[in-house]
């Protein structure tokens, strides 16, 4: 027996999140791998890390270090098993990054589609999208709560408050805060 109850709460939530989609913008990623000129143009998003940690998708050995458990491990000393979770994760972080055109490891079904399994220097797009990606798509627009604004403004905030100490409340609060 299907619940109903539970397909309607599913329908609406996927209504809501697509509802909420994040900024994208368009880039032209120079890959001077493939060829000196080489640019690649596509419409990106911005990864959140933070949600590819909760749901699971990132490899154990990557979880564990960005997580503090454990200290960054140099690639020989990854297994054969290991190794293989984070090229796979490289290949969905591209495949993700990258709006359009959508990057696919299966027979193309749609005109937007590009099958990386046919593609020469596929590893060199790989690696720049993962890598552009993990630059935190610095093209891409940051939301804010009243729009958008740039990685650049974003970046500028003050590392510090101008109070020397946030408990007092005399003389220098009061001129810092005029």
């Amino acid at each position: 027996m299907k619940n109903s109850r539970g397909v309607r709460f599913a329908a609406q939530f996927k209504r809501r999140i697509a509802a909420v989609a994040p900024p994208t913008t368009i880039v032209h990623l120079p890959i001077p791998s493939i060829s000196p000129d080489f640019v690649f143009e596509f419409e990106a998003r911005r990864i959140s890390i933070e949600s590819l940690l909760y749901s699971g998708a990132l490899p154990e050995k990557l979880a564990l270090t960005l997580i503090g458990n454990q200290t960054t491990t140099a690639p020989t000393e990854l297994s054969g098993a290991e190794q293989l979770q984070i090229l796979e994760f490289q290949r969905r972080i591209a495949c993700e990054v990258c709006v359009s055109p959508r990057l696919v490891f299966r027979d193309v079904l749609a005109d937007d589609e590009i099958d990386l399994r046919n593609v020469p220097y596929a590893g060199s797009i790989i690696v720049a999208l993962f890598q552009y990606a993990m630059n935190l798509s610095p093209d891409v627009p940051v939301s804010t709560q009243s729009g958008e604004t740039t990685v650049d403004a974003v970046e500028r905030f003050r590392a510090q408050s101008a109070l020397s100490d946030a408990g007092d409340d005399g003389t220098p609060v009061r001129s810092t805060a005029k």
